[in-house]
């Protein structure tokens, strides 16, 4: 989106908001929240709190870190009269296909479900310069049934 000739980013998962501009990549993630697998499977579009690493909740936020407004960026860019950095994009985006028949059922099956994503930028700007033109993403992948978590602290 533009505004006075300045780039910005909304959270792409948000809904419309009045009196904002559409909300364009929105599609892609509805798209993606409500497509089938062969075997009925879904994507994991839950966000459980205490499954992500800040415990900030919200639509993939154990997939994907949340930041306090959207999404961590993964990519950062300079403008070009300087080396200040300013443009900052969600471009990179983990989906995760568990057993799972409903993508926000948060009594679902968490076994191969998304846990404490993270997005390390200082990884990627602990050098001079930076290690790549996108930081790094991880996610947790259980291959059991992980233990109920009650809070922040028991992990």
């Amino acid at each position: 989106m533009k505004l006075s000739g300045i780039q910005y980013r909304i959270d792409p998962t948000s809904a419309k908001i009045p009196g904002a501009p559409q909300n364009l990549e929105r599609g892609l993630f509805s798209t993606v929240e409500k497509f089938h697998f062969a075997d009925g499977h879904v994507f994991d579009f839950r966000g459980a709190p205490e499954r992500t690493v800040n415990g900030r909740s919200g639509t993939l936020a154990d997939s994907n870190q949340r930041g306090s407004n959207g999404f961590v960026p993964t990519f950062v860019t300079e403008l070009i009269w300087g080396k200040i950095r300013v443009a900052k994009f969600k471009l990179d985006w983990i989906f995760v296909k568990p057993n799972l028949d409903s993508s926000r059922d948060p009594k679902g099956p968490y076994v191969f479900a998304p846990h404490f994503a993270r997005t390390m930028s200082d990884l990627n700007n602990c050098l001079p310069g930076p290690i790549s033109d996108h930081s790094p993403m991880t996610v947790d992948l259980p291959f059991h049934e992980p233990p109920e978590i009650h809070s922040k602290s028991s992990h």
